[in-house]
């Protein structure tokens, strides 16, 4: 009965996508830390089977209002792929370069927030991209929902432009 219960809250989770856009000047790192208690050892593997990239950075993020992320500009704007360098089955980190864009993995409905905390290093401070109570640095948020017909929420997306 447990198990069935987990499942059903885990299917009915909407899916949650983050993308982090730098519009920086500079290359800026950028560390992820996921809440372990829903991932194992096959993590890291599952990761390093994937094919994430970076994207041409967008001018405008209320483009995706519509279709939160325009699939089309995303096929049409890969730059590279994205190389993780692992800290531990957990935690990993990777650079994004200036006016480049890429989505934080994980991108699935295990947890509507699968991370525990997101940030990169600016001037020897901790600037958080995640979790939103934490946001201390200059970023712009956009955070946008697909509905159902009963106007519970499909799909969460956040967009975050770096600034600085």
């Amino acid at each position: 009965m447990i198990l069935i219960s987990l499942f059903l809250l885990n299917s009915c989770s909407p899916l949650y996508s983050l993308y982090v856009q730098n519009n920086s000047q500079n290359p800026i790192e950028i560390f992820v830390e996921l809440k372990d208690w829903k991932y194992n050892k096959n993590f890291k593997k599952e990761f390093e089977k994937r094919k994430l990239y970076y994207y041409k950075s967008n001018a405008n993020a209320k483009i995706y209002e519509e279709t939160l992320i325009d699939w089309k500009f995303l096929q049409a704007n890969k730059v590279s792929e994205k190389k993780y360098n692992f800290t531990s089955d957990f935690e990993y980190h990777f650079t994004i370069e200036p006016n480049l864009l890429t989505n934080i993995d994980p991108n699935n409905s295990l947890s509507i927030y699968p991370f525990k905390e997101i940030y990169y290093i600016q001037n020897g401070k901790k600037c958080f991209i995640a979790p939103k109570e934490k946001i201390n640095c200059s970023v712009n948020v956009n955070h946008q929902e697909i509905l159902k017909k009963n106007n519970r929420a499909k799909w969460l997306i956040d967009f975050i432009e770096i600034e600085n």
